[in-house]
């Protein structure tokens, strides 16, 4: 893989002192976060999702430390099911292209990295944001339940949004019902 490979290099040395310690990948989450994580976030697009996809995959495989990218999971949790109107209310336009736009974006952290999340207490934003979660910010067994029950209703929602939303939702609560029964045994 791309990342084994920078980790493999030697260290730089400049004028005798360590520069730059690749097995650390320096700087690396804040590249990203300049140049993958600044998104158009009212389109749909293959290309986020298999960045996302490929970025929960590097903290999954705890090829990176995974509190640096997390933030980023928690914000696209936040905009696919927390600042989605409540379950029976009527969708607008706006609610539908915004779901088709971040349940699928969302659905890659799950997939690819959910026993990270689902086993991370960390609270990166320094306060709650306004939407459906009234808990604490950051990473909680109540909030994993939200999302999880928010997925279910995208999966209720035929012919309001689009197939392959439903199906990503689909899948992301098997995968979040598989995390929770291997923690329960």
């Amino acid at each position: 893989m791309f990342v084994d490979a920078i980790q493999q290099l030697p260290d730089l040395v400049i004028q005798g002192e360590t520069a730059v310690k690749w097995p650390e990948l320096p700087i690396l989450a804040e590249l990203w976060t300049e140049n993958v994580f600044d998104r158009n976030g009212s389109a749909y697009s293959e290309e986020h999702l298999s960045i996302i996809a490929f970025t929960a995959q590097l903290c999954a495989l705890q090829l990176v430390d995974a509190n640096d990218f997390l933030s980023w999971a928690e914000i696209d949790f936040y905009a696919a099911f927390e600042k989605t109107p409540p379950a029976g209310s009527a969708l607008k336009g706006d609610d539908i292209r915004w779901l088709n736009v971040n349940v699928p974006i969302a659905s890659q952290w799950i997939l690819h990295a959910g026993e990270v999340i689902y086993n991370c207490e960390e609270n990166f934003r320094s306060k709650a944001g306004e939407g459906l979660w009234t808990g604490q910010p950051g990473f909680s067994y109540g909030r994993w339940k939200l999302w999880k029950e928010r997925a279910e209703w995208v999966c209720g929602l035929k012919r309001v949004v689009r197939h392959e939303t439903i199906e990503v939702a689909r899948e992301m609560v098997e995968r979040m019902n598989q995390i929770g029964s291997n923690d329960a045994s």
